[in-house]
Order: structure tokens, then C-alpha cells, then sequence
């Protein structure tokens, strides 16, 4: 089976709070991820943008998506009513990446993070 890989742009970060779900996953190295944008609207949120676009974060090696799918609010069974989905992107390396994105209504004071970084 091939490898999974997780992006991660928020709160899994090192130094954050929720970062201990990623004690079971191996750092892999920092990654960007272009054509994505982030806001903070109260949790960080990446969206659709645009070409030029950049959320800067970090690559893991997940065996184990259960608890992650879980803090993010993702359920496979009811995608539409996820708070996220996960989603992955294409990539020059072929590894099999995913990453969060945010499925719900923006508030209207969420302020996009246009260095990328949370």
C-alpha cells in the first residue's frame, strides 16, 4: 500500500495546541501548498484561492486517520455535513498528500493570512 501523507496548516502544527494527534504520524519536512488560501475565521480555514496563493505547513506520514478525521470534524459517511474535507493535491513527487479543507459558510470578519502562515 502506498504511503499516505498529511499537510498540515494550523492548529496539528508543531507549537500549537492539537499537535499531539500527531504523535503517532512521522514529520516528514515544511511544505507549501499553492493555489490554497488561508483565513483565520476564528480557526485557521483554507479555501479555494487563487494561482499565486500559498499556505506554508508541515508533511506527515499518517497510518492512521481516525482521530485526525475526527478533530477536523471530517466523516467519510456524511461528507456534506463535515466541517472539513479531506482532500488531496496533485504533486510533482506522486505521493499520495492530503490536507484539510474548510466545507462551511465563512464569517464575514474572517481575515485572510496572505504571508500563508498560521
Amino acid at each position: 500500500m502506498k504511503p499516505q501523507f498529511l499537510f498540515v496548516y494550523g492548529t496539528l502544527k508543531k507549537g500549537h495546541g492539537a499537535h499531539v494527534l500527531m504523535a503517532d504520524c512521522e514529520y516528514v519536512r515544511d511544505q507549501t501548498l499553492h493555489g490554497y488560501a488561508l483565513y483565520d475565521d476564528g480557526l485557521p480555514v483554507v479555501i479555494q484561492g487563487a494561482p499565486k496563493d500559498v499556505v506554508h505547513g508541515e508533511l506527515y506520514k499518517v497510518w492512521d486517520w481516525t482521530k485526525l478525521d475526527r478533530y477536523e470534524g471530517f466523516y467519510p459517511d456524511n461528507i456534506e455535513g463535515s466541517l472539513y474535507r479531506r482532500v488531496s493535491f496533485p504533486n510533482l513527487e506522486d505521493l499520495d498528500i492530503h490536507f484539510y479543507l474548510y466545507n462551511g459558510p465563512m464569517s464575514e470578519g474572517a481575515v485572510k493570512r496572505t504571508n500563508g502562515v498560521w
